[in-house]
Protein backbone atom coordinates (compact mmCIF):
# COMPACT_ATOMS: atom_id res chain seq x y z
CA UNK A 1 0.00 0.00 0.00
CA UNK A 2 1.55 3.38 -0.96
CA UNK A 3 2.34 5.64 1.97
CA UNK A 4 0.74 9.13 1.64
CA UNK A 5 2.96 12.20 1.79
CA UNK A 6 1.05 13.48 4.80
CA UNK A 7 -1.56 12.15 7.24
CA UNK A 8 -4.95 13.88 7.43
CA UNK A 9 -7.61 13.64 10.12
CA UNK A 10 -9.73 11.58 7.73
CA UNK A 11 -6.84 9.09 7.48
CA UNK A 12 -6.85 8.78 11.28
CA UNK A 13 -10.61 8.23 11.26
CA UNK A 14 -10.20 5.48 8.64
CA UNK A 15 -7.55 3.84 10.80
CA UNK A 16 -9.64 3.96 13.96
CA UNK A 17 -12.86 2.85 12.25
CA UNK A 18 -11.17 -0.10 10.53
CA UNK A 19 -11.05 1.48 7.08
CA UNK A 20 -14.54 3.03 6.93
CA UNK A 21 -14.27 6.72 6.02
CA UNK A 22 -16.74 9.21 7.61
CA UNK A 23 -19.55 10.54 5.44
CA UNK A 24 -21.89 13.53 5.52
CA UNK A 25 -21.53 15.83 8.49
CA UNK A 26 -19.58 13.37 10.63
CA UNK A 27 -16.75 15.13 12.40
CA UNK A 28 -13.16 13.84 12.46
CA UNK A 29 -11.68 12.52 15.66
CA UNK A 30 -11.12 14.92 18.54
CA UNK A 31 -7.69 15.53 20.08
CA UNK A 32 -8.55 13.35 23.11
CA UNK A 33 -8.81 10.13 21.04
CA UNK A 34 -5.80 7.82 21.26
CA UNK A 35 -5.73 6.67 17.64
CA UNK A 36 -3.10 3.97 18.23
CA UNK A 37 -5.09 2.36 21.02
CA UNK A 38 -8.34 2.61 19.05
CA UNK A 39 -6.71 0.96 16.00
CA UNK A 40 -5.36 -1.93 18.09
CA UNK A 41 -8.91 -2.52 19.37
CA UNK A 42 -11.07 -1.91 16.32
CA UNK A 43 -9.08 -3.59 13.54
CA UNK A 44 -9.06 -7.08 15.10
CA UNK A 45 -12.68 -6.55 16.19
CA UNK A 46 -13.67 -5.84 12.58
CA UNK A 47 -11.78 -8.97 11.42
CA UNK A 48 -13.55 -10.98 14.13
CA UNK A 49 -16.95 -9.68 12.97
CA UNK A 50 -16.21 -10.75 9.37
CA UNK A 51 -16.62 -14.34 10.53
CA UNK A 52 -20.04 -15.90 10.99
CA UNK A 53 -21.39 -16.88 14.41
CA UNK A 54 -20.10 -20.51 14.41
CA UNK A 55 -16.63 -19.32 13.35
CA UNK A 56 -16.60 -16.65 16.07
CA UNK A 57 -17.44 -19.33 18.63
CA UNK A 58 -14.49 -21.40 17.37
CA UNK A 59 -12.20 -18.35 17.54
CA UNK A 60 -13.28 -17.72 21.14
CA UNK A 61 -12.38 -21.29 22.14
CA UNK A 62 -9.00 -20.90 20.41
CA UNK A 63 -8.13 -17.49 21.87
CA UNK A 64 -8.86 -18.74 25.40
CA UNK A 65 -6.00 -21.22 24.95
CA UNK A 66 -3.52 -18.68 23.54
CA UNK A 67 -3.19 -16.50 26.66
CA UNK A 68 -3.69 -16.41 30.40
CA UNK A 69 -3.59 -13.93 33.26
CA UNK A 70 -0.84 -14.46 35.84
CA UNK A 71 -2.66 -15.18 39.15
CA UNK A 72 0.09 -13.45 41.14
CA UNK A 73 0.73 -10.27 39.12
CA UNK A 74 -2.44 -9.92 37.03
CA UNK A 75 -0.34 -9.49 33.87
CA UNK A 76 -1.45 -10.96 30.55
CA UNK A 77 0.86 -13.63 29.11
CA UNK A 78 0.76 -15.58 25.87
CA UNK A 79 1.05 -19.37 25.66
CA UNK A 80 1.99 -21.51 22.67
CA UNK A 81 -0.26 -24.41 21.59
CA UNK A 82 0.32 -27.28 19.18
CA UNK A 83 -1.67 -26.71 15.98
CA UNK A 84 -3.12 -30.24 16.08
CA UNK A 85 -4.35 -29.62 19.62
CA UNK A 86 -5.73 -26.28 18.46
CA UNK A 87 -7.54 -27.99 15.57
CA UNK A 88 -9.12 -30.43 18.02
CA UNK A 89 -10.64 -27.45 19.84
CA UNK A 90 -12.64 -26.61 16.69
CA UNK A 91 -14.55 -29.89 16.75
CA UNK A 92 -14.30 -33.56 15.87
CA UNK A 93 -12.48 -34.32 12.63
CA UNK A 94 -10.91 -30.86 12.28
CA UNK A 95 -7.30 -30.71 11.03
CA UNK A 96 -4.50 -28.18 11.12
CA UNK A 97 -5.58 -27.11 7.63
CA UNK A 98 -9.01 -26.17 9.01
CA UNK A 99 -7.30 -24.22 11.79
CA UNK A 100 -5.04 -22.43 9.29
CA UNK A 101 -8.05 -21.54 7.14
CA UNK A 102 -9.92 -20.14 10.16
CA UNK A 103 -7.16 -17.87 11.49
CA UNK A 104 -5.91 -17.08 7.99
CA UNK A 105 -8.99 -14.91 7.41
CA UNK A 106 -7.46 -11.73 8.81
CA UNK A 107 -5.42 -12.91 11.80
CA UNK A 108 -2.58 -14.32 9.67
CA UNK A 109 -1.05 -12.83 6.55
CA UNK A 110 -2.35 -9.29 6.06
CA UNK A 111 -1.91 -8.50 9.77
CA UNK A 112 0.08 -11.03 11.76
CA UNK A 113 -1.81 -10.89 15.04
CA UNK A 114 -0.95 -14.59 15.40
CA UNK A 115 2.27 -16.45 14.54
CA UNK A 116 2.15 -19.87 12.83
CA UNK A 117 5.51 -21.37 13.83
CA UNK A 118 6.40 -24.21 11.45
CA UNK A 119 10.19 -23.91 11.75
CA UNK A 120 10.24 -27.37 13.34
CA UNK A 121 8.03 -29.60 11.13
CA UNK A 122 7.81 -32.13 13.96
CA UNK A 123 6.10 -29.59 16.20
CA UNK A 124 4.13 -26.84 14.47
CA UNK A 125 2.70 -24.37 16.97
CA UNK A 126 0.49 -21.27 17.10
CA UNK A 127 0.93 -18.30 19.40
CA UNK A 128 0.10 -14.61 19.81
CA UNK A 129 2.64 -12.38 18.05
CA UNK A 130 2.81 -9.94 20.98
CA UNK A 131 1.17 -9.46 24.38
CA UNK A 132 -0.03 -6.00 23.32
CA UNK A 133 -2.62 -7.78 21.13
CA UNK A 134 -4.12 -9.30 24.29
CA UNK A 135 -4.25 -5.98 26.12
CA UNK A 136 -5.23 -3.88 23.12
CA UNK A 137 -8.14 -5.87 21.69
CA UNK A 138 -11.02 -5.54 24.11
CA UNK A 139 -12.77 -8.79 23.11
CA UNK A 140 -9.59 -10.89 23.55
CA UNK A 141 -8.89 -9.22 26.89
CA UNK A 142 -12.42 -9.91 28.12
CA UNK A 143 -12.12 -13.59 27.20
CA UNK A 144 -8.92 -13.91 29.26
CA UNK A 145 -10.41 -11.87 32.13
CA UNK A 146 -13.36 -14.27 32.19
CA UNK A 147 -10.95 -17.22 32.33
CA UNK A 148 -9.11 -15.49 35.19
CA UNK A 149 -12.36 -14.98 37.13
CA UNK A 150 -13.22 -18.65 36.68
CA UNK A 151 -9.78 -19.64 38.00
CA UNK A 152 -10.12 -17.31 41.01
CA UNK A 153 -13.50 -18.93 41.70
CA UNK A 154 -11.92 -22.40 41.56
CA UNK A 155 -9.04 -21.24 43.78
CA UNK A 156 -11.50 -19.98 46.39
CA UNK A 157 -13.34 -23.32 46.42
CA UNK A 158 -10.05 -25.23 46.71
CA UNK A 159 -8.97 -23.09 49.69
CA UNK A 160 -12.35 -23.76 51.35
CA UNK A 161 -11.84 -27.49 50.76
CA UNK A 162 -8.40 -27.31 52.39
CA UNK A 163 -9.91 -25.61 55.45
CA UNK A 164 -12.68 -28.25 55.55
CA UNK A 165 -10.14 -31.09 55.55
CA UNK A 166 -8.03 -29.32 58.21
CA UNK A 167 -11.21 -28.86 60.29
CA UNK A 168 -11.89 -32.61 60.32
CA UNK A 169 -14.62 -32.26 57.68
CA UNK A 170 -16.96 -30.33 59.96
CA UNK A 171 -20.09 -28.75 58.46
CA UNK A 172 -19.01 -25.35 59.77
CA UNK A 173 -16.26 -25.30 57.13
CA UNK A 174 -18.54 -26.10 54.17
CA UNK A 175 -19.59 -23.58 51.54
CA UNK A 176 -22.49 -21.39 52.60
CA UNK A 177 -25.78 -21.19 50.71
CA UNK A 178 -24.91 -17.86 49.10
CA UNK A 179 -21.55 -19.17 47.89
CA UNK A 180 -23.16 -22.27 46.39
CA UNK A 181 -25.79 -20.17 44.61
CA UNK A 182 -23.09 -17.93 43.15
CA UNK A 183 -21.20 -21.01 41.95
CA UNK A 184 -24.38 -22.38 40.42
CA UNK A 185 -25.18 -19.10 38.65
CA UNK A 186 -21.66 -18.92 37.20
CA UNK A 187 -21.74 -22.51 35.84
CA UNK A 188 -18.89 -23.76 38.05
CA UNK A 189 -20.21 -27.35 38.17
CA UNK A 190 -20.10 -27.69 34.38
CA UNK A 191 -16.55 -26.37 34.19
CA UNK A 192 -15.39 -28.63 37.04
CA UNK A 193 -16.90 -31.65 35.29
CA UNK A 194 -14.81 -30.91 32.17
CA UNK A 195 -11.51 -32.88 32.39
CA UNK A 196 -9.71 -30.42 30.09
CA UNK A 197 -10.76 -27.49 32.28
CA UNK A 198 -9.60 -29.32 35.42
CA UNK A 199 -6.20 -29.96 33.85
CA UNK A 200 -5.88 -26.29 32.81
CA UNK A 201 -6.76 -25.07 36.31
CA UNK A 202 -4.27 -27.33 38.07
CA UNK A 203 -1.61 -26.38 35.52
CA UNK A 204 -2.21 -22.70 36.31
CA UNK A 205 -2.26 -23.53 40.03
CA UNK A 206 1.48 -24.24 39.85
CA UNK A 207 2.06 -20.48 39.44
CA UNK A 208 0.29 -19.66 42.73
CA UNK A 209 2.60 -19.35 45.72
CA UNK A 210 0.80 -22.02 47.79
CA UNK A 211 -0.34 -23.96 44.71
CA UNK A 212 1.62 -27.19 45.40
CA UNK A 213 0.07 -27.43 48.87
CA UNK A 214 -3.44 -26.76 47.56
CA UNK A 215 -3.07 -29.28 44.73
CA UNK A 216 -2.80 -32.04 47.33
CA UNK A 217 -6.51 -31.55 48.15
CA UNK A 218 -7.72 -32.41 44.63
CA UNK A 219 -8.95 -35.91 45.64
CA UNK A 220 -11.14 -34.44 48.41
CA UNK A 221 -12.73 -31.69 46.28
CA UNK A 222 -15.56 -33.79 44.80
CA UNK A 223 -16.59 -35.02 48.24
CA UNK A 224 -16.42 -31.48 49.61
CA UNK A 225 -18.77 -30.16 46.90
CA UNK A 226 -21.16 -33.11 47.28
CA UNK A 227 -21.44 -32.62 51.05
CA UNK A 228 -21.93 -28.86 50.72
CA UNK A 229 -24.74 -29.28 48.17
CA UNK A 230 -26.41 -31.95 50.29
CA UNK A 231 -26.40 -29.64 53.30
CA UNK A 232 -27.92 -26.88 51.15
CA UNK A 233 -30.72 -29.19 49.98
CA UNK A 234 -31.46 -30.30 53.54
CA UNK A 235 -31.60 -26.69 54.68
CA UNK A 236 -33.91 -25.73 51.80
CA UNK A 237 -36.29 -28.54 52.74
CA UNK A 238 -36.45 -27.31 56.33
CA UNK A 239 -36.98 -23.72 55.20
CA UNK A 240 -39.69 -24.74 52.76
CA UNK A 241 -41.58 -26.57 55.49
CA UNK A 242 -41.31 -23.54 57.75
CA UNK A 243 -42.27 -21.21 54.91
CA UNK A 244 -45.34 -23.27 54.08
CA UNK A 245 -46.39 -23.17 57.70
CA UNK A 246 -46.04 -19.40 57.88
CA UNK A 247 -47.74 -19.00 54.53
CA UNK A 248 -50.71 -21.09 55.64
CA UNK A 249 -50.97 -19.09 58.84
CA UNK A 250 -50.74 -15.82 56.95
CA UNK A 251 -53.33 -16.88 54.39
CA UNK A 252 -55.74 -17.94 57.14
CA UNK A 253 -55.26 -14.65 58.94
CA UNK A 254 -55.84 -12.69 55.74
CA UNK A 255 -59.08 -14.55 55.17
CA UNK A 256 -60.31 -13.91 58.71
CA UNK A 257 -59.27 -10.32 59.29
CA UNK A 258 -58.16 -8.80 55.95
CA UNK A 259 -57.69 -5.22 57.06
CA UNK A 260 -55.84 -5.98 60.30
CA UNK A 261 -53.73 -8.62 58.60
CA UNK A 262 -52.73 -6.18 55.86
CA UNK A 263 -51.64 -3.59 58.43
CA UNK A 264 -49.78 -6.01 60.68
CA UNK A 265 -48.15 -8.34 58.17
CA UNK A 266 -47.54 -6.07 55.17
CA UNK A 267 -47.89 -2.35 55.77
CA UNK A 268 -46.11 -2.06 59.14
CA UNK A 269 -43.04 -4.13 58.10
CA UNK A 270 -42.82 -2.16 54.83
CA UNK A 271 -42.77 1.09 56.81
CA UNK A 272 -40.03 -0.30 59.07
CA UNK A 273 -37.96 -1.38 56.05
CA UNK A 274 -38.46 2.00 54.41
CA UNK A 275 -37.16 3.56 57.62
CA UNK A 276 -33.98 1.49 57.29
CA UNK A 277 -33.54 2.78 53.72
CA UNK A 278 -34.06 6.40 54.83
CA UNK A 279 -31.50 5.87 57.61
CA UNK A 280 -29.01 4.49 55.06
CA UNK A 281 -29.56 7.48 52.78
CA UNK A 282 -29.05 9.92 55.65
CA UNK A 283 -25.78 8.21 56.58
CA UNK A 284 -24.56 8.52 52.99
CA UNK A 285 -25.55 12.20 52.78
CA UNK A 286 -23.70 12.99 56.03
CA UNK A 287 -20.54 11.05 55.09
CA UNK A 288 -17.76 13.60 54.38
CA UNK A 289 -15.56 13.08 51.30
CA UNK A 290 -12.46 15.21 50.69
CA UNK A 291 -9.80 15.32 47.94
CA UNK A 292 -7.00 14.79 50.47
CA UNK A 293 -6.45 12.88 53.69
CA UNK A 294 -4.10 13.48 56.64
CA UNK A 295 -2.78 9.92 56.74
CA UNK A 296 -3.35 6.18 56.46
CA UNK A 297 -6.78 5.15 57.69
CA UNK A 298 -7.97 8.74 58.15
CA UNK A 299 -11.23 7.87 56.40
CA UNK A 300 -11.95 4.85 58.64
CA UNK A 301 -14.89 6.44 60.43
CA UNK A 302 -16.45 7.49 57.11
CA UNK A 303 -15.89 4.00 55.72
CA UNK A 304 -17.50 2.43 58.79
CA UNK A 305 -20.55 4.67 58.43
CA UNK A 306 -20.94 3.90 54.71
CA UNK A 307 -20.53 0.15 55.28
CA UNK A 308 -23.27 0.32 57.90
CA UNK A 309 -25.43 2.22 55.38
CA UNK A 310 -24.82 -0.49 52.77
CA UNK A 311 -25.74 -3.13 55.35
CA UNK A 312 -29.00 -1.31 56.11
CA UNK A 313 -29.86 -1.22 52.40
CA UNK A 314 -29.23 -4.96 52.09
CA UNK A 315 -31.29 -5.76 55.19
CA UNK A 316 -34.16 -3.59 53.99
CA UNK A 317 -34.15 -5.11 50.50
CA UNK A 318 -34.01 -8.72 51.67
CA UNK A 319 -36.33 -8.35 54.64
CA UNK A 320 -33.83 -10.14 56.88
CA UNK A 321 -34.13 -7.72 59.80
CA UNK A 322 -36.79 -9.86 61.51
CA UNK A 323 -39.16 -12.77 60.94
CA UNK A 324 -42.00 -10.33 60.46
CA UNK A 325 -40.06 -8.49 57.74
CA UNK A 326 -39.29 -11.80 56.06
CA UNK A 327 -42.95 -12.82 56.18
CA UNK A 328 -43.89 -9.41 54.77
CA UNK A 329 -41.54 -9.92 51.82
CA UNK A 330 -43.01 -13.37 51.21
CA UNK A 331 -46.53 -11.92 51.18
CA UNK A 332 -45.45 -9.11 48.85
CA UNK A 333 -44.08 -11.70 46.42
CA UNK A 334 -47.05 -14.08 46.62
CA UNK A 335 -49.90 -11.52 46.57
CA UNK A 336 -48.52 -8.84 44.25
CA UNK A 337 -51.63 -9.29 42.08
CA UNK A 338 -53.68 -7.57 44.83
CA UNK A 339 -53.72 -3.80 44.33
CA UNK A 340 -52.87 -2.59 47.90
CA UNK A 341 -50.12 -5.20 48.22
CA UNK A 342 -48.67 -4.19 44.85
CA UNK A 343 -48.72 -0.53 45.94
CA UNK A 344 -46.74 -1.35 49.10
CA UNK A 345 -44.18 -3.26 47.04
CA UNK A 346 -43.87 -0.35 44.60
CA UNK A 347 -43.45 2.12 47.46
CA UNK A 348 -40.63 0.06 49.01
CA UNK A 349 -38.82 -0.33 45.67
CA UNK A 350 -39.13 3.41 45.02
CA UNK A 351 -37.51 4.27 48.36
CA UNK A 352 -34.73 1.75 47.67
CA UNK A 353 -34.09 3.30 44.24
CA UNK A 354 -33.51 6.68 45.92
CA UNK A 355 -31.44 5.49 48.88
CA UNK A 356 -29.11 2.93 47.29
CA UNK A 357 -27.23 5.00 44.60
CA UNK A 358 -25.73 7.60 46.99
CA UNK A 359 -24.64 4.85 49.39
CA UNK A 360 -22.87 2.71 46.78
CA UNK A 361 -21.54 5.72 44.86
CA UNK A 362 -19.88 7.29 47.90
CA UNK A 363 -18.54 3.93 49.06
CA UNK A 364 -16.85 3.26 45.70
CA UNK A 365 -15.40 6.78 45.61
CA UNK A 366 -14.05 6.52 49.16
CA UNK A 367 -12.39 3.14 48.55
CA UNK A 368 -10.73 4.46 45.38
CA UNK A 369 -9.35 7.76 46.74
CA UNK A 370 -8.66 7.40 50.47
CA UNK A 371 -5.38 6.02 51.83
CA UNK A 372 -5.46 2.49 53.32
CA UNK A 373 -2.83 0.23 54.82
CA UNK A 374 -1.94 -2.77 52.67
CA UNK A 375 -1.48 -6.32 53.93
CA UNK A 376 2.21 -6.16 53.02
CA UNK A 377 4.25 -7.78 50.27
CA UNK A 378 4.68 -11.55 50.36
CA UNK A 379 8.23 -12.83 50.65
CA UNK A 380 9.82 -13.44 47.28
CA UNK A 381 7.40 -11.24 45.32
CA UNK A 382 9.25 -7.95 45.74
CA UNK A 383 10.38 -6.21 42.57
CA UNK A 384 14.08 -5.36 42.32
CA UNK A 385 14.72 -1.61 42.77
CA UNK A 386 15.30 0.55 39.69
CA UNK A 387 18.86 1.12 38.53
CA UNK A 388 19.85 4.75 39.16
CA UNK A 389 22.40 6.39 36.85
CA UNK A 390 23.49 9.67 38.41
CA UNK A 391 25.48 10.81 35.35
CA UNK A 392 23.22 9.70 32.51
CA UNK A 393 23.02 11.30 29.09
CA UNK A 394 19.83 11.00 27.01
CA UNK A 395 18.88 12.13 23.54
CA UNK A 396 15.35 13.03 22.46
CA UNK A 397 13.22 10.38 20.81
CA UNK A 398 12.27 10.95 17.17
CA UNK A 399 9.46 13.46 16.98
CA UNK A 400 10.25 15.18 20.30
CA UNK A 401 10.66 18.96 20.15
CA UNK A 402 13.62 20.75 21.72
CA UNK A 403 17.35 20.15 21.60
CA UNK A 404 18.65 17.35 19.43
CA UNK A 405 21.87 16.79 21.39
CA UNK A 406 22.35 14.63 24.44
CA UNK A 407 21.06 16.13 27.70
CA UNK A 408 22.73 15.25 31.02
CA UNK A 409 20.68 14.24 34.02
CA UNK A 410 19.65 11.40 36.32
CA UNK A 411 18.10 8.22 34.92
CA UNK A 412 15.92 5.72 36.81
CA UNK A 413 15.62 2.42 34.91
CA UNK A 414 13.09 -0.27 35.90
CA UNK A 415 14.57 -3.75 36.12
CA UNK A 416 13.44 -5.82 33.13
CA UNK A 417 11.95 -9.26 33.83
CA UNK A 418 10.50 -10.01 30.41
CA UNK A 419 13.74 -9.94 28.40
CA UNK A 420 12.73 -6.83 26.44
CA UNK A 421 15.52 -4.86 24.85
CA UNK A 422 13.80 -1.58 25.75
CA UNK A 423 13.30 -0.93 29.47
CA UNK A 424 11.02 1.79 30.78
CA UNK A 425 12.78 4.64 32.56
CA UNK A 426 12.24 8.11 34.02
CA UNK A 427 14.74 10.85 33.07
CA UNK A 428 15.35 13.94 35.25
CA UNK A 429 17.31 16.55 33.24
CA UNK A 430 19.88 18.64 35.07
CA UNK A 431 18.91 22.06 36.37
CA UNK A 432 20.02 23.86 33.20
CA UNK A 433 17.34 24.74 30.71
CA UNK A 434 13.87 23.36 31.28
CA UNK A 435 14.59 22.01 34.77
CA UNK A 436 15.67 25.41 36.08
CA UNK A 437 12.19 26.32 37.29
CA UNK A 438 11.55 22.99 39.01
CA UNK A 439 11.85 19.22 38.78
CA UNK A 440 10.97 17.81 35.36
CA UNK A 441 10.12 14.12 34.96
CA UNK A 442 10.32 12.79 31.41
CA UNK A 443 9.36 9.37 30.10
CA UNK A 444 12.34 7.49 28.70
CA UNK A 445 13.46 4.12 27.39
CA UNK A 446 16.84 2.51 27.98
CA UNK A 447 18.54 -0.12 25.83
CA UNK A 448 20.85 -2.12 28.15
CA UNK A 449 22.65 -3.69 25.18
CA UNK A 450 24.09 -0.49 23.70
CA UNK A 451 23.51 1.73 26.74
CA UNK A 452 21.38 4.19 24.76
CA UNK A 453 18.79 6.36 26.51
CA UNK A 454 15.95 8.06 24.62
CA UNK A 455 13.70 10.52 26.42
CA UNK A 456 10.16 11.41 25.42
CA UNK A 457 7.27 13.51 26.66
CA UNK A 458 7.13 15.26 30.03
CA UNK A 459 5.29 13.18 32.63
CA UNK A 460 5.13 16.00 35.17
CA UNK A 461 6.86 19.33 35.80
CA UNK A 462 6.88 20.26 39.49
CA UNK A 463 7.51 23.96 40.26
CA UNK A 464 10.53 24.68 42.42
CA UNK A 465 8.51 26.77 44.87
CA UNK A 466 6.77 23.57 46.01
CA UNK A 467 10.17 22.38 47.33
CA UNK A 468 9.69 18.96 45.69
CA UNK A 469 11.30 15.70 46.73
CA UNK A 470 10.42 12.73 44.50
CA UNK A 471 10.34 9.00 45.31
CA UNK A 472 9.60 6.26 42.73
CA UNK A 473 8.30 2.76 43.34
CA UNK A 474 10.24 -0.30 42.15
CA UNK A 475 8.30 -0.65 38.91
CA UNK A 476 8.26 3.10 38.04
CA UNK A 477 4.46 2.91 37.95
CA UNK A 478 3.89 5.22 40.92
CA UNK A 479 5.76 8.17 42.35
CA UNK A 480 5.35 10.55 45.29
CA UNK A 481 6.38 14.18 45.51
CA UNK A 482 6.29 16.69 48.34
CA UNK A 483 4.95 20.21 48.56
CA UNK A 484 5.97 22.15 51.68
CA UNK A 485 7.73 25.26 52.91
CA UNK A 486 6.94 28.94 53.21
CA UNK A 487 5.23 29.06 49.81
CA UNK A 488 2.86 26.19 50.62
CA UNK A 489 -0.09 26.64 52.96
CA UNK A 490 -0.49 22.94 53.86
CA UNK A 491 2.41 20.50 53.52
CA UNK A 492 1.41 17.43 51.54
CA UNK A 493 2.54 14.39 49.56
CA UNK A 494 0.90 13.69 46.19
CA UNK A 495 0.70 10.16 44.77
CA UNK A 496 0.78 9.89 40.95
CA UNK A 497 0.13 6.78 38.84
CA UNK A 498 1.91 6.33 35.48
CA UNK A 499 0.24 4.37 32.68
CA UNK A 500 2.93 2.81 30.44
CA UNK A 501 2.48 1.26 27.01
CA UNK A 502 4.81 -0.90 24.92
CA UNK A 503 4.34 -0.83 21.15
CA UNK A 504 4.72 -3.87 18.91
CA UNK A 505 8.20 -2.64 17.99
CA UNK A 506 9.18 -2.73 21.67
CA UNK A 507 9.23 1.05 22.26
CA UNK A 508 7.96 2.02 25.71
CA UNK A 509 6.05 5.25 26.22
CA UNK A 510 3.99 6.93 28.91
CA UNK A 511 0.34 7.13 27.90
CA UNK A 512 -0.77 9.32 30.81
CA UNK A 513 -0.33 10.02 34.50
CA UNK A 514 -2.94 10.96 37.07
CA UNK A 515 -3.20 11.94 40.73
CA UNK A 516 -4.51 9.10 42.89
CA UNK A 517 -4.52 10.80 46.30
CA UNK A 518 -3.03 13.63 48.37
CA UNK A 519 -1.77 13.03 51.92
CA UNK A 520 -1.59 16.05 54.24
CA UNK A 521 0.62 14.45 56.86
CA UNK A 522 3.92 15.94 58.15
CA UNK A 523 5.14 12.41 58.83
CA UNK A 524 4.48 11.44 55.20
CA UNK A 525 6.37 14.52 53.98
CA UNK A 526 9.32 13.69 56.24
CA UNK A 527 9.32 10.05 55.07
CA UNK A 528 9.45 11.07 51.39
CA UNK A 529 12.28 13.54 52.09
CA UNK A 530 14.29 10.81 53.84
CA UNK A 531 13.71 8.35 51.01
CA UNK A 532 14.58 10.89 48.31
CA UNK A 533 17.89 11.78 49.96
CA UNK A 534 20.10 14.78 49.23
CA UNK A 535 19.60 14.38 45.47
CA UNK A 536 15.85 15.06 45.91
CA UNK A 537 14.92 11.92 43.98
CA UNK A 538 15.12 8.32 45.08
CA UNK A 539 13.37 4.95 45.12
Amino acid sequence: VPVPSHITEIDLVRAVTAGVAPTGDELPLGPSVNTLRECVDRWPESIYQWHDAPQRAQLDVLFRQLAFKDPNTGLYSQQRIDVDAGAALLGAGKTRADLRALVGEGFLGSVDYLFWDDEDPARVTLKVSHESFIRGWGHFRRLIDEQSRHFDEFLGVLRKCAAWVAGERGDDFLLEAGELRRLGDSGFAGRWANPAQREAWFRLLRLVRDGPQLAAFQPQLDGFLTRANQRLRDGELRKNRTRRGWFALGALTLLLVPSASFSVFIQAPVIDRAGLLFAAGNRANRAPLTPDYPGVGAASSTLESLLRAAELVDIARSGSSSRMAGLSQLLLDRFSWIGPVRDQDGFLKGVAAQAEPPVNGKLRLLLGTALWRSAGVAAGSELPPPVVNEDASCVPRDGESGASQAVPGRLFVASGRDGSTQQRAIFLPQAEGEGKSGVVLRSASFDPVNGQCLYGAIVLSIPVYLNPYVVFDAGLRYFLYTAYGENVEIASVTLHEIDWDRSESGVVRVLQSEVRTIVTSPEAVAAVIRAAGPGRAGV
